[in-house]
């Protein structure tokens, strides 16, 4: 797995200054680092990937927005996920059980961005 290292350092975007984009970045770092063939693990490569573009795109809209709201439970939706195919990799033997106790607390990482009035 390469690190890209492009407008990460000086947050040339304004969502790469958000901390919920740093730790799902790093969440995603370590998802694509983790060699689990599954359809779970595919599942979880795309969740993990969800949550970073819904930030950056959320991120895009005008603040206070339903439009920002909308991008922001997105990518919470699949942090949740993230957390769920963890989970089913450690049940099935293709994660390790300290491994999937680190990943769940950073899944809920874009907590932070989400409005006060939640996702409903």
């Amino acid at each position: 797995m390469k690190t890209c290292t492009a407008f990460q350092d000086d947050g040339f975007f304004d969502f790469e200054r958000l901390d919920a984009y740093r730790l799902a970045r790093l969440h995603l770092e370590q998802v694509l680092g983790l060699a689990a063939a599954s359809c779970a693990k595919d599942h979880l490569d795309r969740a993990a990937e969800s949550v970073l573009l819904n930030i950056a795109e959320g991120s895009g809209k005008p603040k206070g927005s339903a439009d920002r709201r909308k991008f922001y439970c997105i990518a919470l939706g699949s942090a949740k996920e993230c957390a769920c195919a963890w989970t089913l990799l450690c049940m099935r033997g293709r994660a390790d059980e300290q491994l999937l106790r680190k990943q769940i607390p950073s899944g809920s990482c874009v907590l932070n961005p989400v409005p006060r009035g939640g996702c409903s």
